[in-house]
C-alpha cells in the first residue's frame, strides 16, 4: 500500500513534458558526475531537477486557475500565455544550466593548441606562490591533465631580472605504467633556448608531447634542467596525468 502511494506520488511529480525532459537531463548529468567524481556537476544535476519541479508547479497552478475561471476564452488565453511563460523559463534555465555545465566541464587547463589565458594564469599563480625566475606547468601539487590522441604543449614562464640567455632541457622521464622507451616515442620537442629580457613574460613552449590514443591512463614525471648563461640554476620535476576526456566532455568542449 505504501509502495503504491509512493509510486503514485512519483508519477504525479513528473506529469509534464518539460519536467520529464529536465529530469532526463539531470539523470544524465548526475551519472556522468558520479563517473568523474565531480561535486559541481552533482549540484548542477540537482539544480536542473529542481527547475523541472518548479516549472511543473507553475503550470499546475495556472491550470487550476483556468479550471476555476468562469470565462473560458479568458482562461484559454491565460493558459496559452502561462504555457509560453513556463516554456520560456524552462528553456532559459536549461540554457543557463548547459552553459554552467560546459564551464565546469571545460574549465580545466588545456595543453593542446597554442598559448591561452588559462596557461598564463596557472604560470602566474605559480610565480605568486613560490617566486623564482622560472616556473613551469606541472610543478603544482596536482598533476596537469594530458589528453591522449592530441599534441600537448608544456610551457614555462621566465621572469628575468636582467637580459640573459636561458635554456630548458628535458633530461629524464618515467611513468607508473608507461616505460621509458614508450614515453621517448611521445616526445617531439625536448628543449628550448632563447634570450629573455626583463618584462618578457610570454610563456615559452619548452616540451611537446604527442601521446597516442591507445596510451594507458597513467601519471608521468618529466625532469627538466634550467640553465642561465650556461650555468644550471634549477632542476624541476613536472607531473602530468594521462586521462581520456570522455564522450560528454569531448562533445561539449
Amino acid at each position: 500500500m505504501c509502495l503504491e502511494k509512493f509510486c503514485e506520488k512519483v508519477r504525479n511529480f513528473h506529469k509534464t513534458e518539460i519536467n520529464c525532459l529536465l529530469h532526463i537531463i539531470a539523470i544524465i548529468v548526475f551519472v556522468y558526475a558520479l563517473w568523474i567524481h565531480s561535486i559541481e556537476l552533482i549540484l548542477v544535476a540537482i539544480l536542473i531537477a529542481i527547475i523541472g519541479h518548479i516549472t511543473q508547479e507553475v503550470k499546475f497552478k495556472l491550470d487550476k486557475r483556468i479550471k476555476n475561471s468562469k470565462r473560458r476564452k479568458k482562461g484559454a488565453l491565460e493558459l496559452s500565455i502561462g504555457t509560453i511563460v513556463v516554456i520560456v523559463i524552462a528553456i532559459t534555465m536549461l540554457i543557463l544550466g548547459i552553459v554552467f555545465v560546459r564551464s565546469v566541464m571545460c574549465g580545466a587547463m588545456g595543453l593542446t593548441g597554442e598559448l591561452n589565458s588559462k596557461v598564463k594564469g596557472e604560470i602566474n599563480k605559480l610565480f605568486g606562490s613560490t617566486g623564482g625566475e622560472v616556473q613551469c606547468l606541472g610543478q603544482s601539487s596536482e598533476p596537469v591533465k594530458i589528453i591522449p590522441g592530441k599534441t600537448s604543449n608544456i610551457w614555462c614562464g621566465i621572469k628575468a631580472p636582467q637580459t640573459a640567455k636561458y635554456s630548458i632541457t628535458l633530461v629524464d622521464y618515467n611513468g607508473i605504467y608507461s616505460s621509458k622507451s614508450e614515453i621517448k616515442k611521445w616526445i617531439t620537442i625536448d628543449s628550448w633556448t632563447g634570450t629573455v629580457a626583463p618584462g618578457d613574460d610570454v610563456p615559452k613552449k619548452v616540451i611537446m608531447l604527442n601521446v597516442p590514443e591507445n596510451a594507458p591512463e597513467d601519471t608521468i614525471r618529466l625532469k627538466i634542467v634550467i640553465k642561465k648563461e650556461g650555468t644550471i640554476i634549477a632542476e624541476r620535476d613536472l607531473d602530468f596525468k594521462i586521462s581520456r576526456s570522455g564522450f560528454f566532455r569531448a562533445a561539449m568542449c
